[in-house]
């Protein structure tokens, strides 16, 4: 126990001394107000969609209406099964 509680020391002594790295931004990255004001939501076009995530929401939604339409054509021209009218089977 002795010893770990040592090297538990050792490593909290160690991390604290190396602190934190800043780093220096130039003038082009910092961000003012007036750059937030003029976006205030950047990469987002619609309420929590990029661009990106709504062309695929769109290109999911136009191909499952497009093969739901083909079902629904098959309905309606009564192609989808056989006829339930006939008690004999129907070749």
């Amino acid at each position: 126990m002795k010893q770990f509680t040592l090297a538990f020391a050792l490593v909290l002594v160690f991390g604290m001394s190396l602190g934190c790295e800043s780093t220096e931004t130039a003038d082009d990255d910092i961000i003012t107000a007036d750059d937030v004001l003029a976006d205030m939501s950047p990469n987002l076009d619609h309420r929590a969609r990029t661009h990106d995530e709504a062309r695929i929401t769109h290109a999911r939604t136009f191909d499952t209406n497009g093969r739901s339409m083909w079902t629904d054509i098959e309905r309606i021209f009564l192609l989808d099964r056989p006829s339930r009218q006939s008690l004999f089977p129907t070749p």
